[in-house]
C-alpha cells in the first residue's frame, strides 16, 4: 500500500477538518484488506477514514495545481473533530 496523499482542511472556524485521502494497492494486495486496516475506531479527535470508492484514476483539484493519479486506487473520506 502506497498513501498518495492523505489531508484533512478545517473549511470554517469550529468546525470539524474534512479531507480525503488516496491510497495505491500493490500488485499482490487485496482492496478488502486496505479497506479493513483503515476503517478501525477512533477516538472522537483522531483522524478517521471512510471508504469512498475504488478508481482506475482520480484527479486532485485541492491545490492551485490539479495532479492526475493513475492505477490501482482506493479513495477514502477523512474526518477529524475540532479540537479548540
Amino acid at each position: 500500500m502506497k498513501i498518495l496523499f492523505d489531508y484533512c482542511y478545517q473549511m470554517r472556524s469550529y468546525a470539524d477538518h474534512t479531507g480525503f485521502c488516496l491510497v495505491e494497492l500493490e500488485k499482490d494486495e487485496k482492496a478488502e484488506d486496505i479497506i479493513k486496516s483503515m476503517e478501525i475506531p477512533v477516538q472522537w479527535y483522531e483522524q478517521s477514514y471512510k471508504f469512498l470508492e475504488a478508481r482506475e484514476e482520480y484527479t486532485d483539484t485541492s491545490s492551485a495545481k490539479e495532479k492526475t493519479y493513475k492505477g490501482n486506487l482506493l479513495l477514502f473520506a477523512t474526518r477529524a473533530g475540532y479540537t479548540g
